[in-house]
C-alpha cells in the first residue's frame, strides 16, 4: 500500500484548517527531513513521530508545522506535514500516524 492510497480518506473531502477566533498568531517551523533523525534538535517543534517517519522521507524536502495560538501563547490548534517538492507544496496531516498502517520493516 503507498502513502497516497492510505490518505485516499483524508483527500476525499475539502480539508479544513481551523483555529479559535482569538488564535489571531501564527507559529511555524520549518525542517529539513534529515533534520527528523534522532538526535537532531531541529526537529523539536515537530510531533514526536515524527522521528520514526524519518527513514521514509527524502533528503533535502523541507518540511512544516505551524500552530494558530493567542497573542502570546505558546499553545494552540497545531498543524503539521506541509512539504515542498520543487514546484509545489503537498499537505500530508500526520505523516507519522499514517506511516503506521503501511506496516513496513
Amino acid at each position: 500500500m503507498a502513502l497516497p492510497l492510505v490518505y485516499d480518506a483524508v483527500w476525499a473531502t475539502e480539508p479544513i484548517i481551523t483555529h479559535k477566533p482569538h488564535q489571531t498568531t501564527l507559529l511555524s517551523h520549518a525542517c529539513l527531513a534529515e533534520g527528523f533523525l534522532p538526535g537532531i534538535v531541529m526537529m523539536s517543534a515537530f510531533p514526536g513521530g515524527y522521528a520514526g517517519l524519518a527513514p521514509f522521507l527524502v533528503e533535502g524536502r523541507v518540511w512544516v508545522c505551524w500552530k494558530f495560538v493567542a497573542p502570546g501563547e505558546p499553545l494552540g490548534m497545531a498543524w503539521d506535514g506541509l512539504v515542498h517538492l520543487g514546484d509545489r507544496w503537498v499537505w500530508f496531516p500526520r505523516a507519522w500516524a499514517f506511516i503506521r498502517q503501511l506496516k513496513l520493516p
